[in-house]
């Protein structure tokens, strides 16, 4: 099935080819986001895995390190 050509200042159209599986997890999110089309839920999803590309992978690990050496040094104060 093809969509019609909607021409939307300041947009591009894509084309993807979702199974129906696919389907069913974006009609998912878009519930859990609470939200009313589709292209908000790809959006936040482009956005996110930008976002993720970004930041340090291993940042979550460094930080626990750190709060591991916090509460052992407190410990040793107490």
């Amino acid at each position: 099935m093809t969509m019609p050509a909607i021409k939307t200042t300041g947009t591009r159209r894509i084309e993807m080819k979702l199974s129906s599986e696919g389907i069913r997890r974006l009609q998912s999110l878009k519930k859990i986001m609470r939200v009313s089309k589709n292209t908000e839920v790809m959006e936040a999803l482009l956005f996110q895995a930008a976002v993720d590309q970004k930041i340090d992978p291993d940042v979550s690990e460094r930080i626990e390190q750190k709060i591991d050496y916090l509460i052992e040094r407190i410990e040793m104060m107490t």
